[in-house]
């Protein structure tokens, strides 16, 4: 899988479009992204996992290299988790496989990447799991491995970026008017879906994106401190604007005084 990460990433979009100063304060306080955990490390070889279906699902690699994929996601399926796990992995991605190939039963033509690196702009770019391509429709397909909450892929800004960068390309070849997003998160047994045309796909971008890549480019930006833009944040802790908004809420509340 591709290793090269972007300086604003689809994955933080929600903070970094939202909060255009939290980029500033992060390279200003020298803070750390957040380091990989386990959960992150088993997301990972999930996707590898995935990867390896699908390849042998669309005939892309042989049967003998399948099975040698196979067996090294295995022994580092169980090194990482203390148990046996990749007949585990492979019934979770099997919905997505299934997803996918029910697209291609429909229309043999569809065009279908995997792993399909995607940019919008120099500095934000990212690594869709799927781009499928069938008539008008793009469908932009993300895994998602947790067992936390449910990821909805309504307004997903993550996903609108795959899906806005993917069009980038492919409109210069197919007549795309829609674009499907679709998040599967089968421990959790979910399956959500977003509709967009692809003239409020553009539009979004013109609006919300570029503007707040520039922003952030030119030093530009303001906080907007929420629970939700700062879940994810590193620099939360040492974020004044954060302070500031939680200490006027206990205030608002009576849970302090100004006194």
């Amino acid at each position: 899988m591709p290793d090269v990460h972007a300086k604003l990433s689809p994955s933080s979009s929600h903070r970094w479009l939202n909060c255009t100063k939290s980029f500033d304060l992060i390279e200003s306080a020298k803070v750390p992204e957040q380091t990989a955990g386990l959960a992150a490390e088993e997301g990972t070889l999930a996707h590898a996992v995935l990867e390896n279906l699908m390849k042998q699902a669309l005939g892309k690699v042989s049967a003998a290299e399948f099975k040698a994929e196979r067996k090294r996601l295995a022994e580092e399926a169980e090194k990482l988790l203390g148990r046996p796990a990749i007949s585990e992995m492979e019934q979770f991605a099997s919905g997505q496989v299934e997803f996918i190939l029910d697209i291609l039963r429909d229309d043999p033509t569809a065009l279908v990447l995997i792993e399909q690196r995607v940019w919008v702009s120099e500095q934000c770019f990212g690594t869709a799991d799927a781009i499928v391509i069938s008539g008008d429709t793009m469908y932009v397909v993300d895994y998602k491995y947790g067992v936390g909450l449910p990821v909805s892929a309504v307004e997903n800004s993550q996903l609108l970026l795959y899906g806005a960068g993917a069009l980038r390309i492919w409109e210069l070849v197919y007549d795309i008017q829609t674009v499907e997003l679709h998040i599967f998160q089968p421990r959790l047994r979910s399956h959500s879906e977003y509709v967009v045309t692809a003239d409020e796909l553009r539009s979004w971008v013109d609006t919300k994106v570029l503007p707040a890549i520039d922003e952030i480019n030119s030093s530009t930006g303001s906080f907007c401190p929420s629970d939700k833009i700062c879940q994810w944040c590193p620099a939360k802790a040492v974020c004044s604007a954060r302070a500031n908004a939680m200490w006027g809420f206990l205030l608002q509340e009576g849970m302090l005084t100004d006194d």
